[in-house]
C-alpha cells in the first residue's frame, strides 16, 4: 500500500509540477501558474505530442500520467474501499 500511495503522490506531482530544462535553472521546480510556467504539464504534454522538438518528452509525460492512473491510483482507491468496507477482495485482486 505504501508503494501505491507514493505512486499516487508522484502521479499528482507529474500533473502539476514543472521541472525547468534550462541549464541555468536545472534545479528549479515550479508549480503551474507560478513563476515561468503558465500551463499544466499534462496539458503541455497533450499539446506537444506531435512536436518534432518536444514530442518524445511529451509522450513520456503523457504515458506516465496514464500508467500511474491505471496502476497506483486505482490501487489506492481499492485499498481505501477495502479498509472502509472490510472487504479486501478487490484490493487483493488488483495487487496480484
Amino acid at each position: 500500500m505504501a508503494q501505491a500511495i507514493f505512486g499516487t503522490v508522484w502521479w499528482l506531482v507529474t500533473i502539476f509540477a514543472y521541472w525547468s530544462h534550462d541549464p541555468e535553472m536545472w534545479l528549479m521546480i515550479q508549480i503551474s501558474g507560478v513563476g515561468l510556467s503558465d500551463t499544466v504539464p499534462l496539458a503541455w504534454s497533450f499539446e506537444n505530442l506531435m512536436s518534432t522538438q518536444y514530442g518524445w518528452i511529451a509522450a513520456a509525460n503523457f504515458s506516465a500520467f496514464w500508467l500511474h492512473l491505471l496502476t497506483s491510483f486505482i490501487e489506492v482507491i481499492a485499498g481505501i474501499y477495502g479498509f472502509i468496507t472490510g472487504d479486501l477482495v478487490l484490493f487483493a485482486w488488483w495487487t496480484s
